[in-house]
């Protein structure tokens, strides 16, 4: 089940930029120059002038929403922000929202100017290069999201988590599944890890033999690269999927019922029943 970039799917690459011009200026005055010899020492004084401070505050705080409003339609890397093509309704939307407060703004105000671009470029798996870091950037985390569960560290687990936010927008269902049950699971490990530790007082070491990093095993799995090997897993059926993926026999798994009875295997939030083996 390994998860290549053409897997994903087709998605925009979109750039918001919100700039704020006028109603600030200033004036630099030399106001002390010392000689000695080749050396020479300057001092600056510079004078800042908000002709409406109100006015820049507001025009500020609106370029940083709109800078900001494409990101939860997808997952935001350096370049922008990488929105599945379903969601394309939903960003133009967005877009046109954002010239609409745009020019509100700058109909009332009296100094500043605010300037908005809207960059959207059509990407697909084959050949963006963006959605190969983006990639490579998700198994990295999960790599660190392991590490942290297993160390009990229970505000790097959150801060992991946090990173992974808007990933599952442009993944395959499956892989988004299990990448969705692995956060949602480290949370969980999260609050007993700090209820265990602060609340209780129990020792580090025996809070974390008891921590559990299956349902990450599983998310990196389910976007490892083909042909890689993944490194300490701890999920037996895990293991098992990796041998045969690697003996090229194919492997699959899938969402099992609480109900079911062939090859149902217990795990945080849902069950996973193992197929084609």
């Amino acid at each position: 089940m390994p998860t290549r970039t053409e897997d994903l799917k087709n998605c925009f690459l979109v750039a918001f930029k919100a700039s704020v011009h006028g109603g600030l200026s200033y004036k630099h005055s030399d106001s002390k120059v010392e000689t000695d010899g080749r050396r020479e020492d300057s001092e600056w004084k510079t004078n800042k002038t908000i002709d409406d401070k109100e006015e820049r505050n507001n025009g500020v705080a609106l370029a940083g929403r709109i800078k900001r409003a494409v990101d939860r339609l997808g997952r935001p890397n350096e370049l922008g922000t990488i929105v599945p093509a379903e969601n394309e309704g939903k960003l133009d939307e967005v877009i046109e929202k954002c010239r609409e407060d745009v020019r509100a703004f700058n109909a009332v105000s009296a100094f500043t100017n605010l300037r908005f671009t809207a960059l959207k470029f059509y990407i697909s798996g084959e050949n963006e290069a963006a959605l190969d870091d983006m990639l490579q950037d998700l198994r990295d985390t999960l790599g660190d999201l392991k590490d942290a569960i297993k160390s009990a560290d229970f505000k790097n687990i959150r801060a992991v988590v946090a990173k992974l936010k808007g990933f599952d927008a442009v993944l395959p269902e499956s892989a988004a599944d299990y990448l969705q049950r692995a956060m949602a699971d480290a949370r969980k490990q999260a609050t007993v890890a700090r209820k265990a530790l602060e609340e209780r007082g129990k020792d580090l070491e025996e809070v974390q033999r008891e921590m559990d990093s299956s349902t990450v095993d599983f998310a990196r799995f389910a976007v490892m690269e083909p042909g890689d090997e993944l490194r300490d897993v701890s999920n037996p059926l895990v293991q098992k999927l990796m041998e045969a993926q690697s003996e090229q026999r194919g492997a699959n798994i899938m969402l099992g019922s609480e109900d079911g009875d062939d090859g149902v295997i217990p795990f945080p939030e849902g069950n996973f029943r193992q197929v084609q083996m």
